[in-house]
């Protein structure tokens, strides 16, 4: 299971590279980048937990149209 952890914090690390942009991260996962709306400014990516965040410089605001159970 350690060995597990290891390894998804490297390839967390090695897909959020210095020059990488939220969009190619979220591609590097098999995400559409059409989830995040355009004008990301930066995006944080903590390795030990995969939490994500991405900054904009404005507000953003949408709505869902399926319910998530």
């Amino acid at each position: 299971m350690l060995f597990v952890a290891f390894l998804l914090s490297i390839l967390f690390l090695s897909a959020a590279g210095a020059d990488s942009t939220a969009y190619e991260v979220l591609q590097s996962f098999d995400f559409p980048v059409g989830i995040l709306p355009k004008g990301v400014t930066h995006y944080d990516l903590d390795a030990s937990s995969g939490r994500f965040n991405a900054y904009l410089e404005g507000s953003c605001s949408f709505s869902w149209k399926v319910r998530i159970s």
